[in-house]
């Protein structure tokens, strides 16, 4: 059984930090089972010797022990370092041992057996493209070489900043791959890869250029395209790696015939129209965004919504648009998605009227980055829980009821080798955060709240 805390969290915005403390899972009393002894062991430094506490003891089988060996519950080493473990069944077993900051090891099951764990590695740094935008949800792999292969030592993914640690590392060296996902938007706003071409309404030739593979790409450290070009970093026992940045390519956005990359011109209204919509999409510190997605909605267009990409200036422009009632919204990276006029989040903006010639001129978004939550899950000896399942919720009424619900627009993270964790993508608001520590249980995170 999983333990879980949550906390209140407050969010304005910007980001907020606390710490989560979480009770370890409870240690279970051994089982005797007939003609099954039980595995008695210590873990212990393997630099010092002390007994290492809290440490997580799995008895698995070492062949196919059937479903009793499936299901072999996890122990705890007490103050002293030592465990005991009970097999339900005779056989073949193994022990893993895990322990935030120390090299994972996997001995055989044996009675009175002393396992040394080693201090573990970590790496850590950015991962941001050419343009200096952090590359968000990347998945970053420590490679390391067995028999001329290369085989993943330790994973994480980049956080809304671009950020990434990866711990547990054992001494030796390491190359460092981050893998982009990209969803790259058409004109009309819909996915593709590879080369597009689009002609504007100005009459300027658009071009999309990607990476050689548009849904995903590979990059070694420092920025190299393949391995055999990598640059290898070398750890001892207990090393911290830091600025260990990744630089991958970006998608790069070319007027043809512009005199230069500006705010590209893309109007597919069907039918013919006088009408000319444009602004610039700005931060909050009134800079202009490049690569902003713009997307112009009415009633008046008879086919699906027009979309458009700022360029370095920040601006974008629909022409030729026929006389009615529009909506401009805007969105990019690292921001929430906001409508021109908008005050605040979960409302609506104000609507745009465009008569037949008229120039709706100044028409600027101003977008907002979103809040975060970091901290960090700790035992009751203020001993960091790694792998602990954080997730964010708030209360919402449902049916009359007030419910605690799941927050789509923050993924549920797993805690690092630190006990740190941090839940981006938040509005400003009120939050509870969650922490659970064990058996994690998939289904719908919904909860009743008392009146």
């Amino acid at each position: 059984m999983g333990r879980i805390a949550s906390t209140l969290v407050m969010l304005a915005a910007g980001a907020a930090a606390l710490s989560v403390h979480a009770q370890s899972p409870a240690r279970d009393t051994p089982i005797q089972q007939s003609g099954a002894a039980s595995i008695r062991g210590r873990v212990v430094s393997a630099e010092t010797g002390a007994p290492i506490r809290n440490a997580r003891v799995q008895l698995t089988a070492s062949a196919d022990g059937g479903p009793a060996a499936a299901h072999i519950p996890a122990v705890l080493t007490g103050d002293d370092g030592q465990f005991a473990a009970s097999p339900r069944t005779e056989g073949a077993y193994r022990l893993s041992i895990t322990k935030p900051g120390f090299v994972a090891v996997t001995v055989g099951a044996i009675d009175g057996v002393a396992v040394q764990l080693a201090k573990a590695a970590a790496m850590s740094g950015r991962v941001v493209d050419a343009l200096g935008d952090p590359a968000v949800g990347a998945t970053v792999t420590a490679l390391t070489a067995i028999a001329g292969r290369l085989i993943p030592a330790g994973s994480a993914l980049t956080d809304d900043r671009g950020e990434y640690r990866i711990g547990g590392l054992r001494a030796g060296n390491f190359l460092v791959a981050a893998t982009v996902t990209a969803t790259l938007l058409s004109f009309d706003g819909t996915p593709f890869s590879g080369l597009a071409t689009s002609r504007g309404a100005s009459g300027a030739v658009v071009r999309l250029f990607t990476s050689a593979d548009a849904s995903q790409t590979l990059t070694y450290y420092p920025g190299a395209p393949n391995a055999a070009d990598a640059q290898a970093i070398a750890v001892g026992a207990g090393d911290e790696r830091t600025s260990i940045d990744v630089l991958v390519p970006a998608n790069r956005l070319q007027v043809i015939g512009s005199g230069g990359l500006q705010s590209l011109v893309v109007a597919r209204t069907g039918i013919a129209g006088s009408g000319v919509i444009r602004g610039r999409i700005l931060d909050a510190g009134g800079g202009p965004l490049a690569r902003a997605s713009v997307r112009l909605t009415s009633e008046s267009l008879p086919s699906d919504p027009v979309s458009a990409t700022t360029g370095d200036d920040g601006a974008y422009e629909f022409a030729a648009l026929p006389s009615g009632t529009y909506r401009v919204s805007a969105s990019r990276s690292g921001f929430m998605t906001l409508e021109y006029g908008q005050r605040r989040p979960f409302t609506r903006g104000e609507m745009i009227d465009l008569a037949p010639r008229e120039v709706c001129a100044r028409m600027d978004v101003v977008l907002a980055r979103p809040g975060a939550v970091s901290g960090h899950v700790v035992d009751e000896a203020g001993e960091p829980v790694e792998g602990a399942f954080v997730r964010v919720l708030q209360v919402q009424y449902e049916a009359g009821r007030r419910r605690l619900v799941d927050v789509a627009s923050a993924a549920a993270q797993h805690t690092d080798d630190r006990g740190d964790y941090r839940l981006y993508g938040l509005a400003p608001g009120e939050y509870f955060v969650s922490a659970l520590v064990g058996q994690i249980i998939l289904g719908e995170a919904v909860a009743d709240l008392p009146d």
